[in-house]
């Protein structure tokens, strides 16, 4: 709804629960956390309407209102009582003892940032504490690479063995997760969009069959759908969707003919943006990842692109 009035305009089109809307700065986007695979979690969404980005995908509760609130903390402290102040200050520590989520993080760069500025914290304090959790292994992965990083822009020389230890010993992870994309194109204007959806572990027919819902919740009329011969999509799921919707009409490329699929093209072309990238962490792909599907749908001529790029044979811009 625009803010001075008026007809209120659904955002979303899942089914589960949305609470907690942030509207951002600039008005562009809205945080929100939603429970649609059976635990919260924290999305993003234009505030247009359109496909949520999804940001977490911890197995624990992620309630965005906690984590905008720390990290909130730092431009209100000066303003606050001295009373208050004690109240912010003894938030923050006690966030950094929490490990199930990246909250100790998040406390960290605030003591920090607040230490620059203010005596009243203790620098030594907050660096042993950052060495504290750098070194516990019952933090998570984003909650101790901050804190290595403040041990580092604290120069906490204790730090430096468990760096160099972590540097020959620690074990790698593979740095993965799933994509599913629908690139697609209107009948009489030929206006193009796309819609993406990004997976932890490997999608299957259930999921897809989540997103063809969500795509026909933002598609109007007949929906053409070109796709391969894949596992993921056939099956009981896929079966339920197709009987649910008659207007959407299933067609299959040739076998092993990917030069065919537009959607190539667009994994091509985030390749191409995120290939020299230092990506740290599942959470570093998924937003280079969503920051070149914003890119793409911010121009036409992209999107032209990604279906001329293809070998199908008629393209309505040929």
């Amino acid at each position: 709804m625009p803010a001075a009035g008026g007809s209120a305009q659904r955002l979303t089109a899942y089914e589960g629960e949305e609470k907690f809307p942030h509207i951002s700065p600039d008005g562009r986007l809205i945080a929100f956390t939603a429970q649609y695979d059976g635990n919260d979690d924290v999305y993003v969404i234009s505030a247009d309407g359109g496909e949520p980005a999804r940001l977490t995908y911890h197995p624990a509760q992620d309630i965005v209102m906690r984590d905008y609130a720390v990290q909130h903390i730092v431009p209100v402290y000066p303003h606050a009582s001295t009373e208050e102040k004690g109240t912010l200050q003894q938030m923050l520590w006690q966030a950094t003892e929490e490990t199930g989520s990246s909250i100790a993080g998040t406390a960290l760069l605030a003591l920090h940032d607040l230490a620059q500025d203010r005596g009243e914290l203790d620098p030594n304090k907050i660096g042993g504490t950052a060495l504290k959790v750098a070194g516990d292994d019952r933090y998570g992965e984003l909650s101790r690479i901050t804190a290595l990083q403040i041990c580092g822009r604290m120069g906490v020389t204790q730090a430096e063995p468990l760096i160099l230890g972590l540097t020959q010993n620690a074990g790698s992870v593979p740095l993965q997760i799933s994509a599913i994309a629908a690139l697609t194109v209107a009948a009489k204007r030929a206006r193009l969009g796309l819609y993406l959806q990004l997976r932890q572990n490997n999608f299957k027919a259930v999921h897809v069959a989540k997103f063809l819902r969500l795509l026909l919740a933002h598609l109007r009329g007949p929906v053409i759908l070109l796709w391969d011969g894949g596992q993921i999509h056939k099956g009981p799921a896929i079966n339920a969707v197709r009987d649910a919707f008659p207007r959407l009409h299933l067609e299959r490329f040739p076998g092993y003919a990917p030069e065919l699929n537009p959607v190539e093209q667009v994994w091509n072309d985030f390749k191409r943006h995120t290939g020299n990238s230092i990506l740290r962490s599942k959470q570093d792909i998924r937003l280079a990842v969503h920051g070149s599907a914003r890119r793409a749908r911010r121009s036409p001529d992209k999107l032209r692109s990604f279906v001329l790029g293809s070998d199908l044979p008629s393209a309505p811009w040929r």
